[in-house]
């Protein structure tokens, strides 16, 4: 019996492994585009200190030219996500950063009444945001690889990134954005119930042990100088 009590699973040591592996993936993905978040950050700063110390219009040419620098690297942040998680799963990076720009374009991003081949598409703010083009990037590079494998090779330079976007596309935006956008919510629940119930302390403790996890404040997603999960 205790040779038997010996070898059982550890339930919560899977859990935690499951959920390091999730984490460090998130992390792996987001750490290519820390150099942009920091320049677009670091261009807010100077931004404010023109602004507030130096008298800068905020209507001037120079104001508008580092206003969108700052902006930019939030908001279309599901670009540069979009192709760094496409490199880490070993695609075509360029074919994630269009999932990526697809979900913030003008008629997709936030549009209200859209659907697909009659299926609705519920309305999503995807600008800013992180994880809706990572869970659309993994199923991309699923479909890319099975298309890879199946496709003869003298049709396969054009039908492999076609049929994959036709194939990405419409399953993000039906349902693996939405999805993304509500595991956002809970995690960012999540990580403000850790605050609020255990201090700042334990927080800083998550963020250390796994960086892929940002402290998360609520109003920063309608913000496009502020990425949101």
């Amino acid at each position: 019996m205790e040779a038997t009590g010996k070898g059982s699973p550890k339930k919560p040591g899977r859990v935690r492994h499951g959920v390091d592996v999730v984490l460090d993936f998130i992390a792996g993905c987001v750490s290519p585009v820390i150099p942009v978040l920091l320049a677009s950050g670091l261009i807010a700063a100077v931004l404010g200190v023109c602004v507030n110390f130096f008298g800068m219009d905020t209507g001037s040419g120079t104001a508008v030219v580092l206003s969108a620098v700052k902006d930019a690297g939030f908001y279309f942040l599901p670009i540069f996500l979009g192709f760094s998680t496409g490199n880490k799963l070993g695609i075509n990076g360029y074919l994630g950063a269009l999932l990526g720009g697809v979900l913030v374009y003008s008629t997709i991003n936030g549009a209200q009444g859209l659907s697909f081949l009659g299926l609705a598409i519920y309305p999503t703010t995807y600008n800013s945001t992180v994880i809706p083009v990572i869970l659309g990037v993994l199923f991309e590079a699923a479909v890319y690889k099975l298309l890879d494998k199946v496709l003869p090779g003298t049709v396969k330079p054009f039908l492999l990134p076609l049929l994959t976007v036709l194939a990405a596309v419409p399953v993000t935006l039906l349902f693996l954005g939405p999805l993304g956008t509500v595991l956002s919510g809970w995690l960012t629940g999540g990580v403000m119930w850790v605050s609020d119930t255990f201090g700042a302390w334990a927080v800083g403790r998550v963020r250390h042990d796994q960086p892929g996890v940002r402290d998360v404040r609520p109003g920063q997603g309608h913000h496009p100088a502020h990425p949101h999960l």
